[in-house]
């Protein structure tokens, strides 16, 4: 749903990319959208914009439909 949502871009990365991103997130159907704090000894920053946006986007039209 957060691709369909948002004009993005799948495809797969190296770990390299992974580890110079600015901001990582995870979507799950029981997490919905998280931020990590760190990975493989990277830490990555506790404020994320972009986390952050696309987890309000997602909270908000998760509760208007049970079923998105």
């Amino acid at each position: 749903l957060v691709i369909e949502w948002y004009d993005v871009h799948e495809r797969d990365i190296t770990m390299i990319e992974l580890l110079d991103a600015e901001e990582v997130f995870l979507t799950s159907t029981t997490r919905d959208v998280q931020g990590l704090t760190d990975l493989d000894g990277r830490v990555f920053p506790t404020y994320q914009p972009v986390t952050e946006r696309v987890f309000k986007e997602w909270a908000h039209r998760e509760a208007l439909d049970i079923d998105p």
